[in-house]
């Protein structure tokens, strides 16, 4: 009933990001370098969010009004036989836009329902030390190991509730998340070459989320209308321990062999598989036939299994128990990779590629079932001279997936494929000058997409309009040595997007009705990037 067509506005979305960085090192004698490095970000505009009432819902401008500084500190000693580094890492997010409060421009359904009230992206802050070394045990053993524990803290205060004041609503039993979750990621690695043609590689890594944020129950408010039954927040956490093996063997004659084994477990709490278990078994060879050309080709096997699968009793509205998410369902993975390079002239050199993988989600009821990617692609290296190189590349990937679902949370009664295709072609050019005072680069690269989804139901649905994406990129960089200690480098970028896809093109603000939308179309843009930077090196 609103008369769009006179009180509609103009908004304009987008922000504008302005960085600062400073950096520092010292290399106080032929062992030990320390570094420091500053790095300060502000974006402030605007972006786009949506608010609902009940079955009513508004796009929304929020503001954008960010601030994040990071600090690097690291120390690091180097000799013939041990190498060391000690690292510290922060990251301080703070965001001066707490949230956002809007006018319900629908007919209240409930009194007291006219305005409403979203809680933008909360300040938090991450911090982290970090520690690595290596050694070399003897001239064919070494062993390298890092270590790096971390915590994320979330600590902002809640909004209210509502800002409905003729709804009776209860307290909530914290004032904050008191959000903090410590993060430990290590791996050891050891690597061997008992013989000049064999070369042995083990490594462990393991990397833990340990959430240790409280959990309670609070109160739940559908779109300041309606109170809901409470929840409980689930601060779910993880570990992740990953086996690696392998070995390379060279010979006879051109003939290189490697051979790989890797085993990843994941422990999960408060999530529908708490263990899942993938091994991997792989295996390369490569040859040289003849003088000019070589050959590559690998093999993979790859079997994913859940100790078991079960619905989270928390999780409101519960989850049809036929369900299995694909990132820990039961899986099947088999890829194959060939490879050819050919040395057709003393400065041409051609690179041909083919890539395919198969997944098979063959104990999944509801959810993906399958997918399946094909990978092509070419590169040509040519030496001009010896102050040019050029190289052209050329890359087509297609991509299918089938997947199925149920309306009545029931067995599956519905088939969604998706087919999806890439197309990239480019080119990119270096040249030296000026006695090597002068070094010029470009790099031109234009890219293609196409999605295409079908959904079969009982009844026989169309075809969803196909959606495709352009995207044409041009770099062109320089860099200048004044003097041996003194250089000035600058870059210009250019990227082109454009995009057709249903889900926008022609959706108006009145054209969904319990939708006043921005009538925002497909995206397309321009961008232009300068930067222009002075280094002197001490």
């Amino acid at each position: 009933a609103m008369p769009l067509a006179t009180i509609l506005q103009p908004v304009d979305l987008g922000f504008k990001r302005t960085r600062f960085d400073l950096g520092a090192s010292l290399f106080a004698d032929e062992n030990w370098t320390h570094r420091i490095n500053l790095r300060h970000d502000v974006r402030d505009g605007t972006q786009r969010v949506a608010g609902s009432f009940f079955t009513s819902a508004a796009h929304l401008a929020a503001p954008v009004d960010q601030v994040t500084d990071q600090l690097e500190v690291s120390t690091s000693y180097h000799s013939r036989l041990w190498q060391a580094t000690l690292a510290y890492h922060g990251s301080v997010f703070r965001n001066g836009s707490e949230a956002l409060t809007w006018s319900n421009p629908f007919s209240p359904v409930v009194a007291g329902s006219t305005s409403g009230q979203l809680a933008l992206a909360p300040s938090n802050q991450f911090h982290q030390i970090m520690a690595s070394a290596g050694y070399q045990i003897s001239p064919t053993v070494r062993a390298s190991a890092e270590v790096a524990v971390g915590r994320m803290t979330q600590d902002a205060a809640y909004l209210a509730l509502t800002t409905n004041t003729s709804l009776l609503v209860p307290a909530v039993p914290a004032q904050s998340l008191q959000g903090r979750a410590n993060t430990l990621n290590a791996s050891l690695r050891l690597t061997a070459a008992p013989h000049e043609s064999l070369r042995l590689n083990a490594s462990y890594a393991r990397d833990e989320r340990d959430n240790q944020t409280p959990a309670a129950l609070y109160p739940t408010l559908a779109t300041d209308m309606f109170l809901g039954l409470p929840r409980s927040n689930q601060p779910y956490s993880f570990t992740q321990d990953q086996f690696k093996l392998s070995a390379d063997h060279r010979g006879p004659g051109s003939l290189k062999t490697s051979v790989g084994a890797e085993h990843d477990t994941r422990q999960r709490t408060l999530q529908e598989a708490e263990t899942t278990r993938e091994a991997t078994l792989w295996g390369r060879v490569a040859v040289q036939p003849l003088n000019m050309v070589s050959l590559a080709l690998k093999l993979s096997h790859a079997e994913r299994n859940a100790a078991e699968y079960l619905s989270v009793a928390a999780i409101v509205p519960a989850e049809n128990p036929l369900l299995r998410k694909y990132n820990m369902a039961d899986r099947k993975r088999d890829s194959a990779g060939l490879r050819a390079d050919i040395t057709a002239a003393e400065n041409l050199s051609i690179g041909l590629n083919v890539d395919i993988a198969n997944d098979d989600y063959s104990h999944s009821t509801i959810g993906l079932l399958d997918g399946r990617s094909v990978n092509v692609g070419a590169d040509v290296s040519i030496a001009v001279d010896d102050q040019t190189q050029l190289n052209l590349f050329a890359q087509a990937e297609r991509i299918r997936s089938r997947q199925a679902g149920s309306q009545l949370f029931a067995q599956p009664d519905w088939t969604g494929r998706a087919k999806d295709a890439v197309e990239l072609v480019g080119v990119g050019l270096k040249h030296t000058a000026l006695k090597g005072k002068l070094e010029i680069g470009a790099d031109l690269a234009l890219s293609r997409s196409r999605s295409d989804v079908t959904v079969e139901a009982a009844a026989l649905s169309p075809a969803f309009p196909r959606a495709t994406t352009l995207l044409d990129s041009f770099k062109l960089r320089a860099t200048y040595r004044l003097n041996e200690q003194l250089s000035l480098t600058g870059s210009y970028w250019y990227e082109r997007y454009e995009a057709q896809d249903w889900r926008f093109d022609g959706v108006l603000p009145a054209t969904i009705p319990n939708l006043l939308a921005f009538g925002e179309q497909a995206p397309r843009y321009t961008v232009n990037v300068v930067q222009l930077a002075l280094r002197y090196r001490f």
